[in-house]
Formats: structure tokens, sequence, C-alpha cells
């Protein structure tokens, strides 16, 4: 199975969901499928492999550690000729959104993985009035994300409970 994995955070940078996708990458290839990921360049990261797909970015201006991952690439020119089979969304941000949009354009299965409770976050947001802050959260980057996708994997019962709660 060819599948592309899409995130706005990743190797060199080290966190939960950089971690979790450099091990689910490598344990799938052990398993025979060919794995495809798309992250954000940085002036640490490695360049462009076969299977890392570097994208520029910028950092978060609210949190430098973060980056905004652009969503144009030349290497997007061909994208049909990679016939994946699946796309696996790590993070509901630019990189989700192409994931999104790729999957509908090439009638690709969309599975992703919800990381983080974005509510614990919505305070680097300072320009959002506090009282929009939740509705922001459970609206917009949640249910309206998750339910444009396939499948959705929650690595923990609280996640789980939280994601059926937003419908």
């Amino acid at each position: 199975m060819k599948i592309l994995f899409l995130t706005d955070t990743f190797i060199p940078q080290i966190n939960g969901v950089s971690i979790s996708i450099k091990s689910f990458s490598e344990e799938l290839e052990n398993q025979g499928h060919d794995v495809t990921i798309i992250g954000p360049k940085t002036k640490d990261s490695p360049k462009s492999t076969d299977k890392v797909w570097r994208f520029k970015s910028i950092k978060f201006p609210f949190q430098p550690e973060y980056r905004m991952t652009s969503p144009l690439s030349k290497k997007l020119k061909n994208f049909e000729a990679n016939q994946f089979d699946i796309i696996h969304i790590q993070t509901p941000f630019f990189m989700g959104h192409l994931g999104q949009f790729l999957g509908w354009k090439y009638d690709i299965p969309l599975i992703h993985t919800y990381h983080t409770f974005w509510a614990d976050y919505l305070h680097y947001f300072p320009l959002l009035p506090k009282k929009l802050r939740k509705k922001v959260d459970l609206l917009l980057l949640s249910k309206n994300f998750c339910n444009r996708c396939n499948h959705i994997i929650a690595p923990s019962e609280p996640i789980k409970k939280t994601l059926i709660d937003y419908g």
C-alpha cells in the first residue's frame, strides 16, 4: 500500500507528533508499505528525498518553535502519478487542508490522527477574543475537519470521548 503522511511538524523538531510519524512510518515500511511524508522545510531539516518531501515553511508568529507549512510546491505537479492509496493527515492546519483537497481531487481515502486537544493551545492566538477561542476549536478545527475524513484515529480514550462529544 502507498501511504502519504501530511504534517506541519516533523523531524528535526522533537515532539509527540513528529516522533509518532517517524515511528509509524518506519513500522509501516517494515511491514512492506511504501510511505511518503510531506512536512516542513526548515534551516535545520534534511533536504527533500523521495520519501520525505520538504515544503517551504515559516515560523508560527505566536509560537516560533512551530511552523506554518506552505501547501504550494512543484512536487505536487505530478502528484497523481504517485498513485497513493491512503492519505494520512497528522495536523489539521495547512498540510491537513492540503491532504483533504488532494483526497477530494483524486478520490483517495483520508485518515486523520487527532493528536492534540487544540483548545489547550488557543491562548497562542491572542487576536481571537477569548469567548470565541473554544468555539473555534470545537467547530472549525475539530468537528468540521474530522467530518471530512473517512476515518479518525484517537490515540487516547479522552481524545476519543471529546471527538464523539464534538459530533
